[in-house]
């Protein structure tokens, strides 16, 4: 037998001991997961709402539905929101995530307000939730979109971030040991994404008293501490490089930041919903700038940029934050007023 052969048959096999695999070992189930807690909730309640927040843990930390509702309410737009923000999410993650809201075909959606981070995060797999979120059919999706979206991207990056999303399978597949570990993480998870009030909004404050009953605080702890330690450090350089980097030219937009944004745009105009972009504080670093591109080259009409410590220094003060990157309960109303008034003219009560 030749190699070409050999090797065929090695391939066959291996797909044979792959689908065996996903037939016969028990996948940790997404509902286990961020993505999860939040999607079934929605799923329920998918005609509650006008307005849904989408973006990472900046929009779960720094969006309050309710005082946003209120604040809609006194302007005379009685109306009801969701917050989908959830810890981690990156750009690919954020389109698959806004196709499934827009495919429950809500009654009542008008506007999705979404924060997206870097179009290609190459942390896929790196957490339960990134595991979980990887079925087979979420895998193939996922693989199908970023070869659409990626055309002009070197071909080493390609080729990583598509193996990381072959690689999350996988390790969903044969999850058979971590089924214990996927059961504590989404009990925790369950309560804390979606809120005291249901609305999937927690500040850091609330979730530390919630999750120190399971001793898992620990880590929002650390962070504010070490937040705190380097209070100097902050102010004397890391917010003037901050202020540096944003008065640079704007990089130029790169064609696979195109097609996504295209691809966000396109799923919500097709649903009959309005899509506008924001960018909340990344705070104390130099986030992605391919927003701020695009809105030059007027790809993207809506875009209300938070991410200037000039125009909003309140957003950068110190007392207004939990640690470098979310907001404490504090910033987080300030942060939610703001978009209110902003968000007024683009808000639509459902009839």
């Amino acid at each position: 037998m030749n190699r070409f052969w050999l090797g065929a048959v090695h391939c066959l096999w291996f797909v044979i001991a792959w689908l065996g695999v996903h037939a016969l070992i028990e996948i940790v189930p997404e509902s286990t997961a961020h993505v999860g807690a939040k999607f079934e909730y929605l799923e329920k309640h998918k005609n509650d709402f006008e307005v849904i927040f989408l973006g990472s843990s900046r929009v779960f930390r720094g969006v309050d539905p309710a005082l946003f509702d209120l604040r809609m309410a006194e302007t005379g737009k009685p109306i009801s929101s969701f917050n989908m923000g959830i810890p981690q999410m990156g750009g690919m993650e954020t389109l698959h995530v806004l196709r499934r809201i827009l495919g429950l075909e809500s009654g009542r959606l008008r506007l999705v307000v979404v924060d997206p981070e870097y179009v290609f995060p190459y942390r896929w797999g790196s957490t339960l939730r990134d595991t979980s979120v990887h079925t087979l059919d979420n895998t193939l999706e996922l693989i199908s979109m970023q070869i659409a979206l990626s055309k002009g991207m070197k071909f080493t990056d390609r080729l990583t971030s598509t193996f990381r999303h072959v690689n999350a399978y996988l390790d969903n597949v044969t999850q058979r040991g971590r089924i214990s570990q996927a059961i504590k993480v989404a009990k925790n998870s369950y309560v804390e994404l979606l809120g005291p009030a249901s609305n999937g909004f927690a500040t850091i404050e609330w979730s530390v008293k919630l999750l120190s009953r399971y001793g898992d605080a620990g880590n929002l702890v650390k962070r504010q501490r070490k937040f705190r330690l380097q209070h100097r450090f902050i102010e004397n350089i890391a917010l003037p490089r901050v202020l540096m980097v944003s008065k640079q030219p704007l990089p130029p937009l790169m064609p696979h930041e195109k097609r996504y944004l295209k691809e966000l745009m396109e799923a919500a105009r097709k649903s009959g919903v309005q899509l506008v972009f924001v960018k909340l504080p990344r705070a104390y670093q130099a986030g992605p700038r391919f927003l701020e591109a695009a809105q030059l080259e007027e790809l993207v009409p809506n875009l209300f940029n938070y991410d200037d410590p000039e125009r909003f220094p309140e957003f950068f003060a110190f007392e207004n934050r939990w640690d470098r990157s979310h907001f404490n309960a504090a910033g987080a109303r300030l942060m939610t007023l703001q978009l209110a008034t902003d968000l007024a003219p683009y808000v639509r009560p459902a009839p």
